[in-house]
């Protein structure tokens, strides 16, 4: 993917870390610190609220079952760890901070206010929410920050951003309401302090998609679920489970682990706030090499059980 890569503002962050001569901006310094403020109180200082009517760009390319829940004001149950909130803060500050940064490398050029970079935007049948994004180049092009870890920074540079956890979903939104057709996309290595950069252009499929499960949210009846569970077997040693292999993956001939075949809830699930209300008690939170997982055992299969 680094062949003939288009860039616009990543040689213009790096040409700025490495310059010398730089000079204290006290508007950039304070506009931080005021957002590191409300990203400190929303992760910290306050309880997670649900207001009914809830519907938000992020979520447009979710399961429209989650949104369903969201939209209703159903109140959201997790199974959070304390470094879940540790995890998202750290985001919150890489994004802030790259922020501030391609402000002091760009210049006027990139515009952070509320006027450039706030709108209202119809997901249709007349329901309007405020949408905002992280910055605005030129006029030209909506600039979005993402900070991820060390596995999705290498599959976004080989591959590019997927929409998987409906990113493209959402900034194709925000191309929508600014009525641009580019996106700068600056992804964020937080573990090894790395960054690149993708230009995303607009694709109305996205916006008619999110258009569609909004009138599924907007329905009376409960929306079916967007992600399978998956098969596999728990990795069990002297009682304690030691790790996770897929269904597609063979079982290796020779093993100190035993192999209980289990149902697990994908990703999306798992970090859903309505996970509780959706699934009830039929799966449950186990730690798996002290990862947390939702787990339901399979009671009653011929290959339940397997010693290798």
């Amino acid at each position: 993917m680094e062949e003939n890569r288009e860039t616009i503002l990543e040689d213009k962050v790096k040409e700025y870390l490495l310059s010398t001569n730089k000079t204290i901006d006290e508007a950039i310094l304070e506009e931080g610190t005021a957002v590191f403020k409300e990203r400190t109180r929303k992760q910290f200082m306050e309880d997670r609220a649900i207001k009914k009517g809830s519907f938000y760009a992020s979520s447009a390319g979710k399961c429209p079952r989650q949104n369903w829940y969201k939209f209703r004001g159903y109140p959201e149950e997790r199974f959070d760890r304390y470094e879940t909130r540790l995890k998202f803060w750290f985001g919150d500050l890489v994004e802030v901070g790259v922020a501030m940064l391609l402000k002091l490398a760009v210049g006027d050029d990139f515009k952070t206010d509320d006027i450039s970079c706030k709108r209202t935007y119809d997901y249709g049948d007349g329901i309007q929410r405020n949408i905002i994004i992280d910055g605005l180049y030129k006029n030209e092009a909506v600039c979005e920050c993402k900070s991820m870890n060390d596995r999705q920074y290498a599959k976004f540079v080989s591959n590019g951003m997927d929409n998987e956890g409906g990113y493209l979903t959402q900034i194709n939104i925000y191309m929508d309401a600014w009525g641009l057709d580019k996106t700068i996309l600056f992804g964020v290595n937080k573990d090894k302090s790395k960054f690149h950069e993708q230009i995303i252009k607009k694709d109305m499929k996205y916006i008619v998609e999110a258009r569609e499960r909004f009138k599924i949210v907007l329905g009376e009846d409960l929306p079916s679920r967007a992600h399978a569970v998956k098969l596999g077997f728990v990795k069990m040693f002297e009682g304690e489970p030691k790790g996770w292999l897929s269904i597609e993956d063979p079982l290796p001939w020779k093993s100190k682990f035993t192999f209980i075949k289990h149902s697990r809830l994908s990703w999306q699930c798992e970090y859903c706030g309505h996970l509780v209300e959706c699934w009830k008690d039929e799966f449950k939170q186990k730690f798996v090499d002290d990862k947390p997982m939702m787990l339901k055992e399979e009671i009653g299969d011929d290959n339940d059980k397997k010693e290798a």
